[in-house]
């Protein structure tokens, strides 16, 4: 996964919150949860189990393409 970093506090972005973390990613228009549980499986893995919160933004411009959840800085 390549970072992005985000300067709009209405892009669409997913977070996830653990007790000592919060690990945010730019979430693309047309994200499945297949894609999020990916993600967030290899979260758990590495951070020790699972989050106590997910968060959701969605952005409400129209985005085309494919594109993968990408590690940012959402607002």
């Amino acid at each position: 996964m390549k970072s992005l970093q985000s300067d709009h506090a209405s892009d669409s972005c997913l977070r996830f919150v653990f007790d000592n973390r919060v690990f945010s990613f730019d979430l693309p228009v047309d994200a499945t949860f297949e894609d999020i549980a990916r993600v967030l499986e290899k979260l758990a893995q590495r951070h020790h189990g699972h989050p106590i919160a997910i968060d959701v933004t969605l952005d409400w411009r129209v985005r085309r393409g494919r594109a993968e959840i990408t590690a940012g800085a959402c607002s």
